[in-house]
C-alpha cells in the first residue's frame, strides 16, 4: 500500500512525501537519525512504513505490517469501473450527497453544520463504498486519496479519488466575443 503522507513517532508530526525527499537528498544524516526508521500510517500509527527513492518517491507499509483493526487503509481499494458506475446510478444520489456532507463534517470538525440529516451510521466511513460484490454485499471498499500539491501522473486521470491539501486557485471568467462578422466575405 503506498502513502504520499505519514506519521513520524520521533518528530510528533505528519511528514509528506515531499519533505523526506527533501531529507533523504539534501540531508541524510537527519533523515537517518529522525526519520527513517519511525514512520508508522498516518491513521492507526500502528503499522510501520518505509520510504521509497523512486521516481516518484512514495511511502508504504512493510510486507508484514499490520494495521489497527479499525484502520481505513486495511481495506482494498475501489475500481475505477465499479466507482463509475456506484456515481453513474441515480438510486446512489442521496447516498452520495450524504456521503459528502460527512466528509466536509469531518473536514470541519468543530464547525459541524446541522443541515446534515443522514441515516449513515456514525462508525461508517464516508469515503467507503459497498463494493456490490455477490458473494459479500456488505463489504465496503475505500476511494483512492490524491494529494493537490503533488505531481500529477497518468494514473491520477480518468479515476475517482479524494483529493486534498491546500493549493491557491486563480479563477478567471472569460467573456465570449460574439463575432460579428463571420458571415461576412
Amino acid at each position: 500500500m503506498k502513502f504520499e503522507y505519514v506519521y513520524c513517532t520521533s518528530t510528533n508530526e505528519i511528514v509528506c512525501i515531499n519533505k523526506a525527499y527533501f531529507y533523504y537528498n539534501n540531508n541524510k544524516s537527519y533523515f537517518v537519525e529522525k526519520i527513517k526508521d519511525s514512520l508508522v500510517c498516518p491513521e492507526c500509527f500502528v503499522a510501520q512504513v518505509g520510504y521509497n527513492n523512486d521516481n516518484p518517491p512514495y511511502f508504504s507499509t512493510y510486507p508484514n505490517a499490520q494495521h489497527a483493526p479499525n484502520c481505513t487503509y486495511t481495506q482494498d481499494a475501489l475500481s475505477g469501473d465499479s466507482a463509475r458506475d456506484f456515481l453513474k446510478s441515480n438510486k446512489n444520489a442521496q447516498t452520495i450527497i450524504t456521503q459528502m456532507h460527512r466528509v466536509l463534517d469531518n473536514m470541519l470538525e468543530k464547525k459541524k453544520t446541522q443541515t446534515v440529516k443522514s441515516n449513515m451510521p456514525k462508525n461508517e466511513n464516508p469515503t467507503h463504498i459497498k463494493s456490490n460484490e455477490p458473494q459479500n454485499p456488505q463489504k465496503t471498499k475505500r476511494l483512492m486519496q490524491k494529494s493537490l500539491n503533488r505531481e500529477f501522473f497518468d494514473d491520477d486521470y480518468d479515476c475517482f479519488k479524494i483529493f486534498y491539501g491546500k493549493f491557491n486557485m486563480e479563477w478567471e471568467e472569460k467573456k465570449k466575443v460574439r463575432n460579428i462578422f463571420s458571415n461576412c466575405c
